[in-house]
């Protein structure tokens, strides 16, 4: 509550301070990821019903902050180019950087942290956006994998417009390195722990939004190859763990999966999804994009590309699509099948009811225009 309480009181004297630029009024948001940190500059309006948020620009960089838990001290400096960037954005637009709020929110990688290294980080950081910008600091923590899901669905039906129209609002499936989340309106009373409501223009949402940590893309390999049956989901001659060889079968691939997702009762934790509409994204839809499926993909066709491409050597592999980074190259194969398994055997999503990609209405799917609409709506 009273970090909320401080991002509101920023947000409303950067408001009563920016008459000088209309209705237009900016703030910074960081996604502290697992693999990386992605740094955004949201313009926004908050005279109507709908908040209008504008992302200006944004900035990646590499590695996330929870690489720095034996070294803290460097966790701040690594995201000096962003920071940096964004600083230079907002001067020229004649803002008044004291005003302009910074919020780092960190997900799966720091939440897999004992939370006194997690404090250590966020210290760090906080240290140095205070010595380096004259930016109003709002909050620097991590975010709960309820929150995260949230927020993906926020931006989801923002980009759709179905707050403003009041249309049918849609499901939204994330994909991290480290979590998954999965998030959808419902007038279910049986998961209070799992559900959150928020009104927007009037109007209330009660959101189911569950989080799994471990099963993002890269923890879920990393599970996957800790089973006796790994190789079945690398190429032929693929080498890995440095010296054991792929021998792909989609079958194998598939049960080494399907186990993993028992392991962590997935299906157990959720509410029915039947007749729902989902938009998946992220790292869903760079596996998808690879394997050239439709945009509302049949898992018929999934099967079939999977078996196309996979059945391949590693040899053949590398000549067929040179342009794809061998590191990428080397794990699509088990991450179609462990897609395939969670959205087709384990959430039951009918073709229909699935669209992959990462952009609506031409705007890039990112949860942390979900967060800022949050804030300013709740």
């Amino acid at each position: 509550m009273k970090k909320h309480l401080i991002f509101l009181i920023l947000l409303t004297v950067s408001v009563l301070s920016a008459t000088a630029f209309a209705d237009s009024h900016y703030a910074i948001m960081v996604d502290a990821g697992s693999s990386g940190s992605r740094l955004h500059v949201f313009e926004y309006e908050i005279t109507l019903s709908v908040p209008v948020i504008k992302d200006i620009f944004s900035e990646s960089v590499k590695p996330g902050l929870a690489t720095f838990a034996d070294h803290p001290d460097a966790a701040g400096l690594s995201l000096k180019q962003p920071l940096d960037d964004a600083r230079q954005i907002l001067k020229s637009k004649g803002v008044s950087l004291s005003l302009v709020p910074v919020s780092i929110f960190a997900t799966a990688g720091m939440r897999s942290l004992p939370e006194d290294k997690q404090a250590i980080i966020y210290q760090h950081v906080t240290d140095y956006l205070q010595q380096s910008y004259p930016f109003s600091i709002a909050a620097v923590h991590t975010i709960s994998g309820k929150m995260e899901g949230l927020y993906g669905w926020l931006d989801v039906n923002y980009l759709l417009g179905n707050f403003t129209t009041h249309q049918a609002t849609v499901g939204s499936i994330d994909m991290g390195g480290a979590s998954t989340q999965i998030a959808f309106s419902t007038e279910d009373q049986t998961h209070a722990e799992d559900e959150i409501a928020v009104t927007i223009d009037q109007q209330r949402y009660v959101i189911f939004s569950k989080s799994f940590l471990g099963l993002g893309q890269d923890q879920a390999r990393e599970a996957m190859l800790a089973n006796p049956a790994a190789s079945s989901c690398y190429p032929e001659h693929y080498l890995f763990k440095g010296k054991e060889q792929g021998r792909f079968s989609s079958a194998q691939c598939q049960a080494v999966y399907a186990d993993l997702l028992e392991q962590k009762q997935v299906s157990q934790q959720l509410i029915p999804l039947s007749g729902r509409r989902f938009i998946a994204y992220s790292g869903i839809y760079y596996t998808f994009d690879f394997f050239g499926v439709d945009k509302t993909p049949r898992e018929a066709e999934l099967e079939t590309s999977l078996q196309n491409v996979c059945n391949n050597t590693w040899e053949q592999l590398k000549n067929n699509y040179p342009q794809v980074p061998e590191k990428y190259l080397a794990i699509y194969c088990a991450n179609g099948i462990y897609f395939e398994q969670l959205l087709y055997k384990t959430y039951y999503l009918h073709d229909a009811e699935l669209t992959v990609t990462n952009k609506l209405n031409q705007q890039e799917i990112d949860w942390t225009l979900g967060a800022m609409l949050y804030e300013l709506v709740r």
